[in-house]
């Protein structure tokens, strides 16, 4: 499933050159993965959330933010793990979607 293997990974990277939402960098940031995107998503600001990063679209930016999460100390990458899910929940209202979803179906 999708939660098995978010649940088993670190990062999230989705070097996009357009998203109109993002449904799998959402979801990824809902599951407390820090995300490393471009900036043409609406899932901007990530590195002062910290909830991962927006990069540019080439090979050296995404390689400087790779090593920027793998030289980080547990404990520092644990605030982005936590930042991730924080900034998931401030940009999505769940219990208003989950509502909306009941009116809709039920």
């Amino acid at each position: 499933s999708v939660e098995a293997v978010l649940n088993v990974s670190d990062l999230f990277i989705l070097p996009s050159k357009s998203e109109n939402f993002g449904h799998a960098i959402i979801e990824a940031l809902s599951s407390g993965l820090p995300v490393i995107t471009s900036g043409y998503t609406p899932w901007n600001g990530l590195q002062e959330s910290r909830a991962g990063m927006n990069v540019a679209l080439n090979a050296e930016a995404l390689a400087d933010a790779i090593n920027f999460f793998a030289s980080m100390s547990p404990e520092d990458f644990q605030q982005y793990k936590i930042g991730a899910g924080e900034y998931a929940r401030k940009k999505i209202d769940f219990e208003t979607l989950h509502k909306q979803y009941e009116d809709l179906f039920g």
